[in-house]
């Protein structure tokens, strides 16, 4: 089964901490560590490793001494450290210091920050990184390179921590690259100050040699590993009527199961396995799970149709399937639902399933035909195990699996599936995974699974999936050479040193001191390449289209709002996939709403008149934008945010003036009501009667100043700036002082 190279990895906070995972499953948990009373023989004593990190990290006096500890061995840092916990009221710090030498190889502090609006840009963060760096060790600042996590890692989301910047510095030796030896900082955006540091340093032998390949030998040998594989993805539009088959497209995609890695000088090929370091398997490796033959989707249950077979006719073809499995005459009855759905497939079905103390079925029956398209079944683990024959015979048991099947299901033929044999004698069990075949080709999402008990002398698991199904029909198809070439010059090589596995220490977790130049495949996000035209596709089948927000815009750079752009960006209020923001252009009403509602959204706990309405989603229907165009969502949520109108008619690319945005603003935080009271406000010149609720309210929050010329059209970088001065303001004031709306 392959899996898709795509994975969401939204959970981690920087992708520092991806690197450092092992560490903060270590340190960041409540695990039980193993530790010494007695301090080893060249560890700093217990009475000064306090003083000594205060001191290192400037850890004022108001900090008490909560906890230490001396860990011995430390599985991540392979040393002697201990590990101390420093409080003061609601705040900590978490420190690891080296047992021997006593210098802090880590820490974090924990506590919330009042202030929720980032002051601080990613320049100034590196001007602090490195400051701290030639404060504390300038020894290695001729040995470390900054590297761009965003290239390294292109396929994690590396801003979901709006309010703090990760700075990462890896190791150079020979000018080679060692991304495992780094030294990390984590910085607020709000304060400026370090809330987390890492170093991870080791000696290692790495002598560099000049018979290196070049980029063009890596490619042609990658090449000739024929990774590039083809297999069907199913391309069904679910909320069609006629969609009772499942629709397959072939496909090529790359198989991850080769090697993503290669020796630079001896062309050696290195698996995940081989190298040390949990980074790689963030990039490489898949966080789909297959769900095994015989898992069935669970469907609302509606009532059977006429013409239908009865839930007794189901029981018999199900008996009649498992007898060649079981002698059992009967089944006990555990449920019987009828279904229209079966797998996203529109059809008529029965779902059964029955459990007693010898066996557990599930199956899926179409309900017209008879076919079955799912059967699950687990024998009872209290069958008797009396077979002591050791002289096994796989090869005749393979042929039991096969008859089985052509006994239940006498349309499949052993050209239908390719069968795999797996024995796994600890469990006294073999295993034989088969995979269904289209066209030479393999589907993985149907086949069977057939597991023998060689102790019970039976077969004792039966996993079943069959589809009825269409295939496309391309008309032309690029060849897999071409689709090769298409997959390695998307993707490309990076060169680096990796840390292998030392095979010869008893712990497999240990690393070799022994460094190994390689080229490693770049980490990419879309899934497969199309057979007919080599675009490139995401796991669904559609047109890959990159969705990551840009961090740098490539054209602010000495605009008046530069700054605030860069803010409110890394806040995430811009969300833009555009390198290009285009801050002179003319402010559109979409990009106002979308802004508007990220903005407001994630300021309601200040704003307590900021409410949502109960409009559901099917009573929001724009004419002229459908739920594909990329700001349908921010539109919805202005509606039900109270922000805009549920209107049939959205003009969407509307220029918007400043009286326009201060409305979106005056809106979304609660206040329309007031603002519209117009009664209650006193007219003024050149201001519209049911626009002076709405302007006097601007001036009592200090969005705008009785200079400003309402008419005007905004440019982006002008609202993006009047945004931000405004949550400035909710920033530096409670709620409580604010008008009452």
């Amino acid at each position: 089964m392959r899996m898709n190279m795509k994975k969401t990895l939204k959970k981690i906070i920087t992708v520092t901490i991806c690197i450092i995972m092992m560490s903060q499953g270590i340190y960041a948990n409540d695990v039980d560590l193993i530790t010494l009373s007695p301090e080893t023989e060249n560890s700093i004593r217990e009475e000064d490793i306090c003083n000594m990190v205060k001191e290192e990290i400037n850890i004022s006096d108001d900090y008490k001494l909560n906890y230490f500890d001396l860990i011995t061995n430390d599985t991540y840092f392979h040393k002697n450290v201990w590990k101390l916990t420093f409080y003061c009221e609601d705040k900590s710090i978490e420190v690891i210091a080296d047992a021997e030498t006593g210098r802090v190889i880590r820490f974090e502090k924990f506590g919330e920050s009042e202030s929720k609006v980032v002051k601080i840009t990613r320049e100034q963060v590196r001007k602090i990184s490195q400051q701290y760096i030639d404060d504390n060790y300038p020894d290695l600042k001729n040995q470390l390179t900054e590297i761009n996590i965003s290239n390294i890692l292109r396929k994690v989301d590396i801003d979901c921590d709006r309010e703090n910047y990760s700075v990462m510095y890896a190791r150079k030796i020979n000018n080679e690259i060692l991304i495992s030896n780094y030294i990390s900082v984590i910085i607020s955006g709000i304060t400026g100050e370090i809330i987390m540091f890492e170093k991870y340093w080791d000696d290692y032998n790495y002598t560099k040699d000049n018979k290196e390949i070049s980029q063009e030998e890596v490619l042609e040998t990658f090449k000739k590993t024929n990774s590039i594989e083809t297999e069907y993805i199913e391309v069904n539009d679910t909320e069609k009527e006629e969609d009772n088959k499942v629709t397959l497209k072939p496909v090529y995609y790359y198989n991850m199961n080769s090697t993503n890695f290669i020796d630079a000088v001896s062309k050696e090929f290195y698996y995940l396995g081989d190298l040390y370091s949990e980074f790689y398997e963030l990039i490489y490796e898949d966080d789909e799970e297959y769900i095994a033959f015989g898992g069935v989707i669970d469907e609302e249950e509606i009532l059977p149709e006429k013409g239908t077979i009865s839930k007794e006719k189901v029981e018999q073809i199900i008996l009649d399937k498992i007898k060649y499995l079981t002698n059992i005459k009967s089944l006990n009855i555990d449920s019987i639902n009828y279904n229209d759905k079966y797998n996203g497939i529109k059809g008529k079905y029965w779902v059964i399933s029955a459990k007693d103390d010898k066996l557990y079925v599930n199956a899926t029956v179409d309900a017209v035909t008879g076919e079955v398209s799912n059967i699950h079944y687990i024998a009872s683990d209290e069958l008797d195990s009396s077979n002591t024959d050791n002289d096994i015979d796989i090869t005749n048991i393979k042929k039991q699996a096969q008859n089985i099947i052509s006994k239940m299901f006498p349309k499949i033929t052993d050209k239908d599936y390719i069968i795999e044999t797996k024995e796994s004698f600890e469990s006294n069990k073999i295993h034989f995974n088969c995979t269904r075949v289209i066209k030479d080709r393999m589907y993985g999402k149907n086949g069977f699974i057939l597991v023998y008990d060689i102790g019970k002398n039976a077969f004792t698991i039966f996993d079943f999936d069959w589809f009825q199904i269409d295939i496309i029909d391309l008309q032309n198809k690029i060849t897999k050479e071409e689709a090769s070439d298409i997959f390695y010059k998307e993707v490309g090589f990076s060169k680096e040193l990796v840390q292998l596995l030392d095979t010869e220490k008893e712990n497999t977790g240990v690393p070799s001191k022994d460094l190994k130049l390689v080229y490693r495949l770049n980490p990419y996000e879309f899934s497969y390449i199309d057979m007919e035209n080599g675009k490139l596709l995401d796991e669904d089948g559609k047109e890959y289209k990159n969705t990551h927000e840009i961090e740098n815009f490539t054209d602010i750079k000495g605009n008046e709002n530069e700054l605030t752009i860069k803010l409110m960006n890394k806040m995430g209020f811009i969300k833009e996939t555009n390198e290009k923001f285009s801050p002179d252009a003319i402010l559109t009403k979409k990009d106002a709403i979308k802004w508007t509602v990220l903005t407001i959204g994630s300021q309601c706990e200040r704003l307590p008149n900021a409410n949502h309405n109960n409009i559901n989603n099917n009573e929001i229907d724009f004419i002229n934008m459908d739920e594909n165009d990329d700001y349908y969502t921010y539109m919805v949520d202005a509606v039900k945010m109270n922000i805009i109108e549920n209107t049939k008619r959205l003009n969407k690319d509307q220029e918007v003036t400043l009286m326009d945005m201060i409305k979106l603003i005056i809106n979304g935080m609660g206040g329309k009501k007031l603002a519209t009271s117009t009664a209650l406000f006193a007219d003024e010149e050149g201001i519209k009667e049911i626009n002076k609720g709405y302007v006097a309210l601007a001036k009592y929050y200090k969005i705008i100043n009785n200079e400003t010329n309402l008419s005007e059209n905004l440019t982006r970088g002008q609202a993006i700036k009047l945004i931000y001065d405004f949550i400035k303001i909710i920033d530096n004031n409670s709620y409580c002082t604010y008008l009452k709306l």
